[in-house]
């Protein structure tokens, strides 16, 4: 017989779950609320889904415990469309965790999204500005070469910068900020880049008065790099910093505070990186070029000009200029006598600044064309 034997157990119709919100909370069959169908093949049930009020105060919980939670910032950012009165408050709150966890990506992605949001209303550009260049420099006191935190000030700088009522002012003050920063923090590649940032902003503001200031500059440049390099020339690169007249005067005051840096802070490798990239500025963008620094195409030999990374080997072909032109004679002379008393102070009993040295004499070499020996 046919079954004999044998229950028949009945099929249970599956009902697809619904939500009511984006996280269930507890269960509560009694409350009717607008459903969204998942398709789940599970129990019919409704989930209760807090106001925005409780929900903000779970999310501050959960994002204090974890901060790098990305989905929980795309909810915080729901409630904040439902209510602008919230982005204030939701700066403080990231004011907060940076100071708990300082290098978090998502926290300063999420503040962005919120100064975004108020540039687009009447609120002070300066009084923004102001307070995150702030924040941004207490997240990096707090963690060391925090990225994160660089570049949210980067962001900050080409935002607010066309909005306030001197943004030259501020480029400015910036460029003497970042000097004193990198006087005590001679390792933070971070750091450093900033101040390599903002060299090309300010590119755009003097590039204009290289043309009245090419012959000075031309004279005063070989009286600057035939001295021989000692470390009481960081006064003077302090001075220049702040009556540089053309781009070639920031290059090479930079280039002499660079200098005492690394005598006085031997053994550091973000010091010497940074050097190359103020040498090849220098001979691609210097006296002959009337061109700002573009920032779209920087000078970067481990990149291609469309900005693409370049293999091993073609890291040390030859660099030429972003209009394809050799780089300006006017420097190998000067140039070369003065990386050669740079080098040669570098003595073998600090193993580390020599190795350090030498592979400086090797990137002038293959890079620039320079004929530097770590043994004269």
């Amino acid at each position: 017989m046919k079954g004999y034997g044998k229950q028949e157990i009945p099929q249970k119709t599956c009902q697809p779950m619904v939500l009511s919100g984006m996280i269930p909370t507890y269960e509560n069959p009694g409350v009717t609320q607008p459903e969204i169908e998942l398709g789940s093949p599970c129990k019919n049930t409704f989930l209760f889904v807090p106001d925005s009020s409780c929900m903000l105060r779970l999310l501050c919980g959960a994002l204090l415990l974890n901060p790098d939670v990305s989905t929980f910032w795309s909810m915080r950012r729901d409630i904040v469309l439902a209510d602008s009165q919230q982005e204030h408050s939701e700066l403080h709150f990231t004011a907060v965790l940076l100071s708990r966890k300082p290098k978090c990506s998502e926290v300063f992605a999420h503040r962005r999204w919120l100064l975004g949001r108020l540039l687009q209303g009447h609120v002070s550009a300066e009084d923004l500005l102001r307070e995150e260049l702030r924040l941004s420099q207490y997240a990096a006191d707090r963690y060391p070469n925090n990225y994160y935190a660089w570049s949210h000030r980067m962001w900050c700088i080409n935002q607010f910068t066309p909005s306030i009522a001197a943004p030259v002012k501020v480029l400015w003050e910036e460029w003497d900020a970042s000097r004193l920063w990198v006087l005590r923090h001679v390792s933070d590649h971070s750091g450093l880049q900033y101040r390599q940032f903002l060299l090309k902003k300010l590119s755009a503001q003097l590039a204009a008065s290289d043309d009245n200031c090419e012959q000075s500059a031309r004279n005063s440049v070989i009286l600057q790099f035939l001295c021989v390099p000692s470390h009481g020339e960081g006064d003077s690169s302090e001075q220049n910093d702040g009556n540089a007249k053309s781009f070639t005067d920031l290059l090479l005051s930079d280039i002499l505070f660079n200098t005492e840096l690394i005598l006085r802070f031997t053994g550091h490798e973000a010091l010497w990186y940074h050097r190359r990239f103020l040498l090849y500025v220098l001979s691609t963008s210097g006296v002959n070029s009337k061109l700002p620094l573009s920032p779209l195409s920087p000078p970067n030999c481990h990149m291609s000009i469309d900005g693409i990374p370049l293999e091993k080997d073609l890291k040390l072909a030859d660099c030429k200029s972003p209009d394809g032109k050799n780089t300006d004679g006017f420097w190998q002379v000067p140039l070369t006598a003065y990386e050669q008393t740079l080098v040669s102070k570098c003595l073998p009993e600090d193993a580390n600044q020599f190795r350090l040295a030498g592979q400086h004499c090797r990137w002038l070499s293959r890079i620039m064309h320079l004929l530097v020996s770590q043994y004269e």
